[in-house]
C-alpha cells in the first residue's frame, strides 16, 4: 500500500515539476513520511537513521562542491533557486533515505544521465530543468526494476555484481 501512495506522490509531483516548474512543499513532506516508514519496515530504524547521515553528509558535500563551482569558478551569484531549486533540494532527501549509498550513487548517475539526454533532445527551453519530475519518473522505473527482480534498494548486492 505505500507504495501506491508513494507512485501517486511522484505522479503529482511529476505533474506540477513539469507544467508549472514548482512543486507542493506538502507533497514533498508527504513523500518523505511514506518512504521513512518504507524504509522502518525493510531495514529498521536505526539502520534507516545511520543510512540517512551517511547520505546526507555526502550529498551536502557535493552541494557545497558543485556552490564552490557555480559561485567562484563560473561567478553566479546565486545558487539555491539559481542553479537549483529548494524543492530540488528536499526531494534529494527523499532520495537519501530510499536508496543504500552504493544504490544511490548508481541512480542519480543514470537518472541525472537519462535527464539530460531527454531534456536536452526534446525540450526548447533549456534553461529549466524540472528535476523533480524527471527524478520522479526514474524513480519509478526503479520502483518497476526492483518489483520485477525482487530487488532491494537498500541492498548493494546487485550494484556489486554489476561492477564485479
Amino acid at each position: 500500500m505505500l507504495v501506491v501512495i508513494i507512485c501517486v506522490l511522484l505522479v503529482l509531483l511529476t505533474y506540477q515539476d513539469i507544467s508549472k516548474q514548482e512543486v507542493n512543499v506538502i507533497l514533498l513532506l508527504a513523500i518523505i513520511m511514506v518512504q521513512a516508514a518504507i524504509g522502518i519496515q525493510s531495514i529498521g530504524l536505526q539502520q534507516l537513521g545511520m543510512l540517512m547521515l551517511t547520505n546526507v553528509t555526502l550529498s551536502v558535500l557535493q552541494f557545497l562542491l558543485l556552490k564552490f563551482y557555480f559561485s567562484v569558478i563560473r561567478g553566479e551569484k546565486g545558487f539555491i533557486d539559481v542553479i537549483i531549486g529548494k524543492g530540488d533540494l528536499i526531494f534529494w532527501l527523499f532520495l537519501c533515505e530510499a536508496f543504500s549509498l552504493l544504490n544511490l550513487f548508481f541512480f542519480i548517475t543514470i537518472a541525472l544521465t537519462i535527464t539530460l539526454v531527454v531534456h536536452l533532445s526534446f525540450h526548447k527551453r533549456k534553461d529549466r530543468i524540472p528535476l523533480i519530475g524527471y527524478l520522479s519518473i526514474s524513480y519509478m522505473a526503479t520502483m518497476l526494476f526492483c518489483q520485477l527482480f525482487e530487488h532491494d534498494g537498500y541492498d548493494d548486492t546487485f550494484i556489486i555484481h554489476l561492477i564485479l
